[in-house]
């Protein structure tokens, strides 16, 4: 899993420098308004770490639990069973990766339409860090999702949401939005909503005994999961690793369409930033 750590801590360190790159690039000044929008974003990139720690951790007590001398009756005693709380984390992991997904709608449409949004609001400060200030982009956040942002890219007018189409359809993140949401997005926003909204999806759970290797948990992912994703092996910890390699691979990847478009549409000269830092890739 230390992979996926550095792949979250990529993804951190893109969107500083995204930030970085509008507010030289683009506006010419630093902007508050992309900084904070960053800071939901981290927010929710740091709490599928912690969900991904805690997964690990659990599997390795439940490993150190067996290995006792009575760790087999032990296991069978468990007031409750280790795949409910697998399940939990599951759950939870897949709400924060669609609520990062909801994030990030609104991140991009502000990268793309910022300047709308901005001559749209009332008493607007862009160098004000306050709640209240900030207030001018709540209006604009409701209304984006993941979904309704999906359909912006790909159907235009079709969408509930009212920009210029044409200017996000024709950018390089474009093709990694619509890449990543017809194999993986759609059906993880899917999953979720059958979570929430119809009924939920358990982990299977075995435990087996082998006068050799022992006592061992045998964890497979949900069935939900499993019909969303069929091609998929069904152990536990290889849908875990799919989910979160996924998200980290689309989310680097839009980031990086970002830093192309933001470069593509600069409308200040290199040599008029109002800093002139360069962040290291």
């Amino acid at each position: 899993m230390d992979d996926l750590r550095k792949d979250l801590k990529k993804i951190e360190d893109k969107f500083i420098k995204i930030g970085l790159d509008y507010s030289r690039k683009i506006v010419n000044c630093q902007c508050n308004d992309i900084n904070l929008l960053r800071g939901s974003l981290l927010y929710r990139n740091g709490a599928i770490g912690y969900q991904l720690d805690l997964i690990q951790n659990y599997q390795t007590h439940l490993t150190d639990l067996l290995d006792q001398k009575d760790g087999f009756k032990i296991a069978q005693d468990l007031s409750i069973r280790p795949s409910r709380k697998l399940n939990y984390h599951f759950d939870d992991l897949i709400f924060n990766i669609m609520s990062f997904y909801d994030y990030l709608a609104a991140y991009v449409i502000y990268v793309f339409y910022g300047e709308e949004i901005r001559e749209s609001a009332v008493d607007y400060d862009p160098l004000s860090f306050t709640n209240e200030k900030f207030s001018h982009l709540i209006p604009v956040l409701r209304k984006i999702n993941w979904t309704e942002f999906a359909k912006l890219v790909r159907e235009g007018e079709k969408s509930k949401l009212k920009y210029n189409s044409e200017m996000v359809q024709e950018s390089s993140t474009s093709n990694q939005v619509l890449e990543f949401d017809n194999s993986y997005i759609i059906h993880i926003s899917r999953l979720r909503n059958d979570i929430i909204h119809n009924k939920a999806s358990i982990v299977g759970q075995s435990l087996s005994y082998d006068f050799t290797a022992g006592a061992k948990f045998n964890f497979s992912a949900p069935a939900k999961f499993q019909e969303f994703f069929p091609e998929l092996e069904t152990n536990y910890m290889e849908a875990v690793r799919f989910i979160v390699k996924n998200f980290t691979d689309s989310i680097l990847k839009i980031a990086d369409g970002l830093l192309e478009d933001i470069e593509r549409n600069r409308n200040t000269e290199k040599d008029d930033e109002w800093i002139s830092f360069e962040p290291k890739d």
